[in-house]
């Protein structure tokens, strides 16, 4: 199809083509072409033209600029999964038994760069079946120990083990296994209340989702909501567990 002006664009044919006085006239209709193709001609009011081609160019550069920013954003995740790793495993290392004793931080000091240390000398113990929380003001520390005990980094010196096996001769994955994450701001995930639940364990059965609910205070609550365990996420779920038990998914994650 060609256009007179010579501009082209389909876009331009279905807008003009909804306004109430078509600015499209048929000119002519040839037999066709030396290559035995047909061709419409289309002759197009000029200042119509012009405010297509303005409205196209302003439709592009809503389409350019969040594709430039995306674009932005995935090169840094990249380059951030091309990092080399810093925290492996060491060759045949073995996994890590179910806890059954203690948690142990002998004389641990680490720091996140050359300058000074974020911990010292640290010490302490917590017996299996306890509960113990870090206290301290911004930069003492207490994010440091937790991520030293699910070993996103190694101590510069000192131990950390679980029932008396170093951390860092045994696997990552099956240590990780055995540490579960309450964040402060909870994160649902586009799916269904159990679903979410069922986020780590992909295998569990809808009794084991619905004990874990109950170990983690949640389970009237979600009973509670429009579909039970069934109601999605996006409905706002996580809204009602929260007004409802002051709680959300996440501790039974």
């Amino acid at each position: 199809m060609l256009l007179r002006p010579d501009v082209g664009c389909e876009r331009f044919l279905e807008r003009v083509g909804e306004r109430d006085h078509s600015i499209l006239r048929p000119f002519a209709l040839s037999d066709a072409d030396p290559a035995g193709v047909e061709v419409d001609v289309v002759e197009a009011d000029a200042d119509e033209l012009g405010d297509a081609h303005t409205a196209g160019v302003t439709a592009i550069s809503d389409i350019i600029l969040p594709f430039l920013n995306a674009s932005g954003g995935v090169l840094r995740v990249r380059e951030l999964l091309e990092q080399p790793t810093q925290v492996t495993d060491l060759p045949q290392a073995p996994p890590l038994p179910r806890l059954a004793r203690q948690i142990e931080f002998e004389q641990v000091s680490f720091g996140y760069g050359p300058e000074r240390d974020t911990l010292r000398d640290v010490s302490f113990t917590i017996p299996q079946g306890s509960s113990v929380a870090f206290v301290g003001p911004s930069g003492s520390g207490k994010s440091t120990i937790i991520s030293l005990l699910a070993r996103f980094y190694d101590p510069g010196a000192g131990t950390i083990s679980v029932d008396g096996h170093d951390l860092r001769a045994v696997q990552q994955d099956s240590l990780r296994a055995q540490i579960g994450t309450v964040l402060q701001d909870n994160i649902l995930f586009d799916a269904t209340v159990r679903d979410n639940i069922r986020l780590a364990l992909r295998e569990d059965t809808d009794e084991q989702v619905e004990a874990t609910a109950r170990a983690a205070g949640l389970h009237e609550a979600i009973l509670a909501l429009p579909e039970g365990y069934d109601t999605p996420s996006a409905s706002g779920a996580g809204g009602s567990l929260a007004a409802s038990a002051n709680e959300s998914p996440s501790p039974a994650h």
